[in-house]
């Protein structure tokens, strides 16, 4: 079986590919795919995943993808018995809902076969 080179492996976008998890899972499928890195915070590809605008107006750029891998997102970390309503909630807007619309937006966005992966930390 014939390896794929970058240049003709599938298109993959990385959603948080600026994170450490984000790096790693760039890393691995830099291999063998052409990774789009996408991050809040640097790089070419700027998203927010809690605006869904944001996520549209990426897509729209990118058009057509093989593949979405998402290890983006925000969470409170903190001692159990300091957690509030708030608190929590900011995971909830930010890391289940921005991955939720990005998988949402996204799949109107895949090839036939596409994926899309979600990855939490």
């Amino acid at each position: 079986m014939e390896k794929k080179t970058a240049a003709s492996g599938p298109r993959v976008l990385v959603v948080g590919a600026s994170g450490t998890l984000g790096r790693a899972v760039h890393a691995e499928l830099a291999q063998r795919h052409e990774v789009i890195a996408a991050s809040r915070s640097s790089g070419t590809h700027r998203v927010d995943i809690t605006d869904r605008a944001s996520i549209a107006k990426l897509l729209g750029e990118l058009g057509t993808v093989d593949a979405i891998v998402c290890t983006a997102g925000s969470v409170h970390f903190g001692p159990l018995d300091a957690m509030t309503d708030e608190l929590y909630s900011i995971g909830l807007r930010d890391k289940l809902m921005g991955q939720v619309n990005l998988a949402l937006l996204g799949r109107e966005h895949l090839r036939d076969g596409g994926s899309i992966t979600l990855i939490t930390g």
